[in-house]
């Protein structure tokens, strides 16, 4: 939820980096855009620990795209 994207539009392809934590290993997703600041992440493998209320920050390479944070639903 509460999505932004630094380029101020969602990225084409919508293949990313995804990291939980700062100090986490980067992991590739798929987004699919839900309209309103959320999004549907689909990660290639799974990550330990994730929580709702945690941030999520999208990456192409060292590139920031943007971020939000985790729901529950």
């Amino acid at each position: 939820r509460n999505v932004t994207w630094v380029a101020g539009r969602f990225p084409i392809p919508p293949r990313v980096q995804v990291k939980i934590r700062y100090k986490a290993r980067p992991t590739m997703a798929t987004l699919d855009d839900l309209g309103g600041g959320r999004l549907h992440v689909c990660l290639d493998e799974p990550v330990m620990g994730v929580t709702a209320g945690q941030g999520a920050v999208f990456y192409d390479g060292e590139l920031c795209l943007g971020g939000g944070i985790i729901a529950d639903n």
